[in-house]
């Protein structure tokens, strides 16, 4: 026998909800690529948000490239995974040095795949192995790229290592991305 239904339990024995991971705000500029993201940081001035401009030309079809913020990007741990978000302020603009900030289509959020830092050319191991290989950003430890600032082949790097972490889809996977940061990505 099934005991009847009584009042709902007191609120001191229900379990208390589960609240997001506080976010981090970090000077950075981030891009979807595929299903992936890359957190570009690196100096003022270093070419964070050319590079981000370099890779937003890659965007066609069969291929998804869009800017989730430049200079400032929110970031939390969320289900192991890195998610950045764009602050409410700069969503869909971007710095173009000697233009300005410009609109530009934007994703709000993303999970980050890579971190790419724009350092020196002679603070680059030739092959990265330990530490330098690898950022740790709110307790998620991610492939880490560093990238001599102003590299023109910078762009091609990138798409390599996200292609290499797991991050860049093949043509037509635009239906793949969004069921996939459906549920992990909600900030």
């Amino acid at each position: 026998m099934t005991p009847a239904p009584g009042p709902e339990a007191p609120a001191a024995q229900r379990p208390a909800p589960v609240s997001p991971a506080p976010m981090s705000l970090v000077q950075a500029t981030c891009v979807l690529v595929g299903a992936g993201a890359v957190l570009i940081r690196g100096a003022p001035g270093s070419g964070k948000s050319s590079l981000a401009a370099a890779l937003l030309a890659l965007s066609g079809p069969g291929r998804l490239v869009r800017l989730v913020a430049d200079d400032a990007v929110l970031v939390r741990a969320a289900s192991g995974r890195l998610v950045a978000v764009a602050p409410a302020p700069i969503r869909g603009a971007m710095e173009v040095r000697g233009l300005g900030i410009v609109p530009t289509s934007f994703e709000p959020r993303a999970v980050v795949r890579l971190v790419a830092d724009l350092v020196a050319a002679d603070r680059i191991e030739r092959l990265p192995a330990g530490a330098d290989a690898r950022a740790v950003l709110c307790g998620v430890d991610l492939p880490r790229l560093a990238l001599p600032a102003g590299d023109p082949a910078a762009r091609e790097r990138i798409v390599a290592a996200l292609a290499l972490a797991g991050g860049d889809r093949p043509a037509g996977a635009a239906p793949e991305i969004a069921a996939m940061h459906k549920d992990s990505i909600r900030a």
